[in-house]
């Protein structure tokens, strides 16, 4: 893993982050290799995890600190439906990742890190919720490294349902 680059700000580093993404929308893709297409597609994806993670960071302050009630607003679902200009379900989604980050530390460390994709931490997440609290931390930790190491869904699958079977064997 690379070290995270130094930025004098937040908002410095947000600036740099839209416009990296503002160059690769804007870019002609038939000018690229296909395995260039294939590489951006693929970092991408873990731009959108990378993106998730931080979002739940900040918003997971931001909820703590009530931050939402200096607008008047009554939930940080709520504020972010008015004050950003996204539809409730995009909001519920941004909060229920809060959640996910609170119950599933070691997942989102592997988002931040850009080592697991959004739609697979979410199902992780999906998957190890269900085992008893005690459980869930190793759980995820098995999981993930399993992920890192390039396990695809389905075995992902059957190595949750392992889990599941010795944590709870009734």
């Amino acid at each position: 893993m690379t070290p995270a680059p130094v930025f004098s700000s937040a908002a410095e580093a947000a600036d740099l982050a839209r416009a990296g993404l503002r160059y690769l929308a804007a870019a002609d893709p038939t000018q690229l290799t296909i395995s260039e297409q294939a590489q951006c597609l693929h970092d991408l994806e873990r731009i959108t995890a990378v993106t998730t993670a931080a979002r739940a960071s900040v918003l997971g302050g931001f909820t703590a600190g009530h931050g939402y009630t200096e607008d008047a607003d009554y939930s940080p679902r709520s504020w972010l439906i008015h004050k950003t200009r996204i539809t409730k379900g995009a909001a519920t989604g941004h909060t229920a990742w809060v959640r996910r980050s609170r119950a599933h530390p070691r997942i989102m460390t592997a988002m931040a890190a850009g080592e697991m994709t959004e739609s697979y931490a979410r199902t992780l997440c999906g998957w190890t919720g269900q085992l008893p609290e005690d459980c869930r931390d190793t759980a995820d930790a098995i999981l993930a490294a399993a992920a890192s190491r390039g396990m695809d869904l389905r075995d992902l699958a059957m190595l949750a349902a392992e889990i599941q079977s010795r944590a709870c064997p009734d």
